[in-house]
């Protein structure tokens, strides 16, 4: 299919840089496609392209928020600036969903510009940069991430022989550190070319995202907590959950902790497929918010210790059925007897999100 036949406008030297941005955020994975989708379509949720990482893709023609591979909405977002041009060409060796990969683009138009991702979290990430112009094979980009070990790579070539490393594509390894890292696609020759990003978390960093907290008027009886964190309890605080190690499946390290709970009262860790509630904002359940739901698994009873602290002592991935790419939400339901603000004697803590990787 030639979606578009007439060539590109001849453009001086340009570039793009695109920066990940993290101010406060998750550990996230994400695919995204550019160009002209409404012709060519996006790949399904099943095509891994380069990397093999399956999940929803990102129609990305200008700026927006992101949906992870599961296709619920993040607080990761995605802005272009000076990359405004979006162009497409029937690549005789492209078909199926690699030619919705890879026949369309964005490119710079003569100018040069930058992708800003803002809401990805510290960590090490696997960056897939597809940068194949399907009208030439002999168009080249310069693609640079700083503090990559990696450097500069040139990617050019043609899909004949499938995917294949500075033909289609150039795979980094970057840590995000500080909150920001970042990417200069630029000129090799005749014109920057981008198909599409696959990024991937691979470790480091905090194992997923916060949400869905107790600290305004959602609250079952007014008792909001503190900043980021469920319900107030009869402590007057809210319980936060969190983890450490990785969301590494073959690593297996990940451990759910939580603070601000009843010393010496259980509570139950479970997972759920869904974050419930409009927009993952939670729905009154007890003395708090219910923000995981859907294929509730049970994970660990836990009892607090008298500072009101617990964790797990299992492997989450195992108990949950966890695999690759999965995204999954997490609570604890926790006891609170005596000094229960609304009287329903339990409460929840705020609820924490996790993206699976190999």
């Amino acid at each position: 299919m030639n979606i578009q036949s007439i060539l590109r406008p001849s453009i001086a030297l340009s570039s793009a840089a695109l920066l990940l941005f993290s101010p406060a955020a998750s550990s996230q994975s994400f695919n995204i496609d550019f160009g002209d989708n409404v012709t060519l379509g996006t790949p399904s949720s099943t095509y891994g392209a380069a990397s093999g990482q399956a999940g929803v893709w990102n129609d990305c023609l200008g700026d927006m928020p992101l949906a992870d591979l599961a296709g619920n909405p993040t607080g990761v977002t995605i802005s272009l600036v000076g990359v405004d041009t979006p162009y497409g060409f029937d690549e005789l060796c492209t078909a199926g969903e690699d030619e919705m990969l890879l026949d369309d683009i964005m490119y710079t138009g003569g100018t040069t510009g930058y992708f800003l991702l803002t809401g990805l979290a510290d960590g090490s990430y696997e960056v897939y940069t597809y940068a194949k112009a399907p009208d030439s094979n002999v168009f080249f980009t310069d693609v640079t991430i700083t503090g990559s070990t990696e450097g500069t790579l040139t990617v050019g070539g043609d899909f004949c022989l499938g995917f294949v490393h500075l033909a289609t594509h150039a795979v980094h390894h970057v840590d995000v550190v500080g909150g920001s890292a970042q990417i200069d696609v630029a000129v090799n020759a005749s014109y920057t070319s981008l198909n599409g990003m696959q990024i991937i978390h691979t470790g480091g960093g905090a194992a997923g995202t916060a949400y869905c907290f107790g600290d305004g008027a959602s609250c079952p009886c007014g008792n909001a907590g503190s900043a980021e964190s469920g319900c107030a309890n009869g402590s007057s605080v809210g319980a936060v959950i969190t983890s450490s190690g990785s969301a590494s499946i073959s690593a297996d390290d990940l451990v759910l902790s939580s603070t601000g709970l009843i010393g010496n009262q259980p509570g139950l860790y479970f997972q759920g497929n869904n974050a419930v509630g409009g927009g993952g904002l939670g729905v009154p359940f007890g003395d708090g918010l219910r923000c995981a739901g859907g294929g509730v698994i049970r994970l660990q009873v836990r009892f607090a210790d008298v500072n009101g602290g617990s964790a797990t002592s299992l492997s989450v991935a195992t108990k949950g059925g966890c695999a690759a790419g999965d995204v999954k939400r997490y609570q604890i339901w926790y006891r609170d007897p005596a000094t229960t603000p609304c009287g329903a004697q339990f409460n929840l803590s705020n609820g924490y999100e996790i993206s699976w990787g190999a």
